[in-house]
């Protein structure tokens, strides 16, 4: 058992707010430690908050914390997903600094199984845990992001951010000048400058903390 809460971020717009639900749901299921959920988006309306509260309400372990946003640091930067995946990355400014770390979660994920172990990680100089992502093994990725195909290419979708690493080395701001410097360059925005930024400060996970449908044959 941990001694401190575990923080879970999602980052959404208002429509996408319903389906976190799931994820929530998943979370509050498999895991009877402390939970604090940060929500973070523009916008989040009377009806979805009311639905978020009643779930999150219904655990005694969890804490629902919704974030508005102001996202005028992310102006004109390449929104392929839409700009709320960009939110992430400014989790360190966001929240206290008293929060040493969190676990940025996609709206589409599904929490099966307890977490705990994610926050038992040695992080020591890493800024990143996640995932290989399928396109890892795919050259042009690595030619579009510039930098070596041996340092990987992570999935974002779950991550565990060392928030204490983001801080002291100010990689939030690197990451998103990054994004405005190679903007023509980038496919999948934040995701691509995550990875150039922390390319040497990434500890990889096994698959089982962030399988996805493109490493599974058609």
């Amino acid at each position: 058992m941990i001694s401190s809460p575990m923080h879970i971020a999602f980052c959404v717009n208002d429509h996408y707010a319903e389906y976190i639900l799931v994820s929530i749901k998943g979370l509050l299921e498999n895991n009877s430690d402390p939970l604090v959920i940060h929500i973070l988006s523009d916008y989040i309306s009377d009806k979805n908050t009311n639905r978020l509260k009643k779930l999150v309400g219904l655990y005694p372990n969890a804490i629902l914390d919704i974030v508005i946003v102001d996202d005028l640091k992310l102006k004109d930067l390449k929104d392929t997903w839409t700009i709320y995946t960009w939110y992430r990355v400014l989790l360190p400014e966001i929240l206290d600094a008293s929060v040493h770390r969190v676990l940025y979660l996609d709206a589409d994920t599904l929490v099966s199984e307890n977490i705990e172990e994610l926050f038992s990680l040695d992080m020591t100089g890493k800024a990143i845990a996640g995932t290989v992502d399928f396109q890892s093994k795919d050259k042009s990725t690595y030619q579009r992001c510039g930098y070596e195909a041996e340092k990987e290419y992570v999935c974002a979708g779950v991550m565990m951010m060392n928030l204490d690493y983001w801080r002291e080395h100010d990689i939030a701001n690197k990451i998103i000048d990054w994004g405005r410097d190679y903007n023509d360059r980038i496919q999948y925005p934040d995701q691509d400058a995550i990875n150039y930024i922390c390319r040497d400060m990434k500890l990889l996970l096994p698959l089982k903390y962030d399988i996805i449908d493109g490493f599974f044959p058609r």
